[in-house]
């Protein structure tokens, strides 16, 4: 399986908006980071998490792997996961993985 993972960050907007509007009142805007891994062959969503705006991209890659019950042939992300535990993380869920 060719594995590509994402993340993209999502403004959460409530009641705060109505308060600020009708009342001048500040509000707290969720943030939000949802983490993505997907099938490259078929674009299915295959693992999903949600955090909040303070997780690292990279400290979510084996929750995503995880769920991954197949060999990984090949993985792809984009430059914030160039890193170590990136690398240990796919290396540990599948040795002869490509990235």
């Amino acid at each position: 399986m060719h594995v590509l993972i994402e993340s993209s960050g999502l403004e959460v907007y409530g009641a705060g908006r109505w308060l600020r509007e009708k009342h001048g009142a500040r509000s707290r805007r969720g943030q939000w980071e949802l983490h993505l891994a997907l099938d490259a062959d078929n674009g299915e969503i295959i693992a999903h998490v949600l955090t909040d705006q303070d997780a690292g991209d990279t400290s979510q890659v084996e929750p995503l792997l995880n769920p991954i019950e197949v060999p990984i042939s090949q993985f792809t992300a984009d430059g914030a996961y160039d890193c170590k535990p990136t690398y240990d993380a796919v290396n540990n869920h599948s040795a002869n993985a490509a990235s």
